[in-house]
């Protein structure tokens, strides 16, 4: 399901609406970014299906790795390196993120989306 088609479904958007959304950019800052890694996490987060990922030298790649696996998240200072990388590439960043209350939905299934726009 595309963007257009989830967005369409759960909210009630005009095409002129959803055409600015697509020319926006940049997306997201780094407070925002990492505000919501420490709120989503960064395994939830990140894309690992993306070009760009896949186009991450192994420097890179590894450095972000580093984090992901990390047993504990620890601070939200330990995020920084991956908040650069993500900022610099953000198909990085799975999209689209619903923050709904206190719960933070990274990518789009729609069982999850259902159940949590559920009122």
């Amino acid at each position: 399901m595309t963007l257009r088609y989830a967005v369409a479904e759960f909210v009630e958007i005009t095409p002129e609406q959803l055409a600015y959304l697509k020319r926006c950019g940049p997306f997201i800052n780094r407070e925002e970014l990492a505000a919501l890694l420490e709120q989503a996490g960064p395994e939830q987060l990140v894309n690992r299906r993306s070009t760009s990922w896949r186009s991450l030298s192994s420097q890179e790649r590894e450095l972000a790795q580093t984090v992901l696996n990390a047993p504990d998240p620890g601070p939200p200072s330990s995020n920084a390196p991956i908040v650069e990388l993500m900022l610099k590439n953000q198909t990085m960043i799975k999209r689209p993120v619903l923050i709904a209350g206190k719960k933070t939905l990274c990518g789009f299934d729609e069982a999850k989306w259902s159940g949590a726009l559920c009122f």
